[in-house]
């Protein structure tokens, strides 16, 4: 069967083959039957096909996009597990006052966090620490300030940990 865009081409060039060739009246009944074939048989075979194929394809992208969606609630639901059961672990081994243990082909241990700034009092810490624009403050230079040991009011030094797996 011929392609929609074949078809297409066909019934231009039928078309102008009776208007501007001057067929006789047998070559022009031939033409005149093959363009009600094409619009009224093959045509309309055509473009149903390719409805029921549109359609398909419409279906089948809003399948996907409800698996995506489920599959994305899944991801949420494991990522939130892992959390759960990290912490857990965590927990549990800073309970039994270990911090390395050799897990099979896992070595697991408790690593303290690199230093961070815990703001008590925003509005305490002097303007050295924020950067110029809409108020906000510079956390390095702050974190560098308390690491070096000086005391700066409305902040203070933190330092949390975090399990590692390897």
């Amino acid at each position: 069967m011929l392609t929609l865009y074949e078809m297409t081409g066909v019934l231009a060039e039928v078309r102008d083959f009776i208007d501007h060739e001057n067929p006789t009246e047998e070559q022009r009944a031939q033409a005149e039957e093959l363009l009600v074939r094409l619009l009224d048989q093959l045509i309309p075979q055509k473009v149903e096909g390719y409805c029921r194929f549109l359609r398909s394809l419409k279906l089948e992208a809003g399948a996907y996009k409800e698996e995506e969606k489920r599959l994305a609630e899944r991801r949420q639901v494991r990522e939130h597990l892992a959390e759960r059961l990290t912490q857990r672990l965590h927990e549990a081994m800073k309970g039994m006052e270990l911090k390395k243990l050799a897990a099979g082909t896992f070595a697991v241990s408790i690593q303290a966090n690199p230093p961070s700034v815990d703001v008590v009092d925003e509005g305490q810490i002097p303007e050295q620490f924020k950067i110029p624009q809409p108020p906000k403050l510079d956390r390095l230079t702050l974190l560098a300030c308390l690491k070096a040991g000086n005391n700066v009011p409305g902040a203070r030094m933190a330092q949390g940990e975090h399990l590692r797996i390897r």
